[in-house]
C-alpha cells in the first residue's frame, strides 16, 4: 500500500521545473501587464479576506472595476487575469456564467469613441 501512495507524490525538482515552464507560458512582451493585473486581483482578494476564486468573487471584483473602467477595458482585464489564474492557480474563470453575463451587459449602451486616423497624403484626420 505504501508503494501506491508514493507513486502519487511528485518530487520537488519536478514541481520546480513545472513552475518554471508555467512562468514562460505568458508571452514575454505582455507578461508584465498580465502579472500586474493578477497582482491587483490577488491584493483585492487579500483585502477582502477571500481565499478562493469563484463566480461570485470575480463578479464583485469586476463590478467594482466597472465603476471606473470602460467595458472594453473590463474585458481585457478579465482575459489577463484569466490567463494568470489558469497558470498560477489552475482556475478556469471562462466558465463563470454570471461574470460573463455581467461583462456582456456592460456593453449595452456603450458607444466607443471613433479614432482619428492620419492618412499618408494629408494631415487632415479621417474618422473611421
Amino acid at each position: 500500500m505504501d508503494s501506491v501512495e508514493h507513486n502519487f507524490e511528485i518530487p520537488e525538482n519536478i514541481t520546480q521545473q513545472a513552475a518554471e515552464v508555467r512562468a514562460e507560458l505568458l508571452s514575454k512582451k505582455s507578461r508584465d501587464r498580465y502579472e500586474k493585473e493578477y497582482r491587483l486581483f490577488y491584493e483585492w482578494r487579500e483585502q477582502k479576506n477571500v481565499k478562493t476564486v469563484s463566480d461570485d468573487v470575480f463578479l464583485v471584483y469586476l463590478s467594482e472595476k466597472a465603476k471606473l473602467l470602460k467595458p472594453s477595458t473590463l474585458w481585457s482585464r478579465f482575459f489577463m487575469i484569466k490567463s494568470c489564474l489558469s497558470i498560477k492557480e489552475i482556475v478556469d474563470i471562462s466558465k463563470f456564467p454570471q461574470t460573463i453575463a455581467f461583462l456582456e451587459r456592460q456593453r449595452f449602451g456603450y458607444v466607443p469613441k471613433k479614432a482619428k486616423v492620419l492618412t499618408a497624403r494629408t494631415s487632415n484626420p479621417i474618422y473611421l
